[in-house]
């Protein structure tokens, strides 16, 4: 039982614990230097999902304009296929999945919100980079 408790102790006193003072320093200290006060009001999830899109229909179009020199670049880097093995896919969307579970936990906690939107934005360019990337 003895361990239990220690154990506890450890992970409370842990950096990575949501509600422990001094991982909310540091998540304070991150937003106050990658997000100024005048630009913290765009860092919406709303934003975020309108420059995914941006960025997505910006591939697309190199994707068309660009097909031979793609298919080009591709027949010299053959270690991309790895990165579209199943196995790979597989882990992919586990992580993305817990990611996503992650930010969706954590809705209820205000200091976190740029974190929140910003790794938002990185798992969602993610999965729609990976859907292109079948499509196309």
């Amino acid at each position: 039982m003895g361990i239990f408790l220690q154990l506890l102790c450890i992970w409370q006193e842990s950096p990575f614990v949501f509600n422990n003072v001094r991982m909310n320093v540091i998540v304070k200290k991150i937003g106050q230097t990658l997000f100024p006060e005048t630009f913290r009001p765009y860092v919406t999830f709303r934003m975020m999902t309108f420059f995914v899109v941006v960025l997505t229909l910006w591939n697309i179009g190199f994707s068309v304009l660009m097909k031979e020199q793609m298919s080009r670049l591709r027949a010299h880097y053959p270690g991309q296929q790895q990165l579209h093995s199943p196995y790979f896919m597989i882990l992919y969307n586990i992580g993305a999945l817990i990611g996503f579970s992650i930010i969706y936990a954590t809705r209820g906690k205000p200091q976190y919100y740029q974190l929140r939107v910003i790794c938002y934005g990185m798992l969602l360019g993610g999965v729609v980079g990976e859907v292109l990337g079948r499509l196309l």
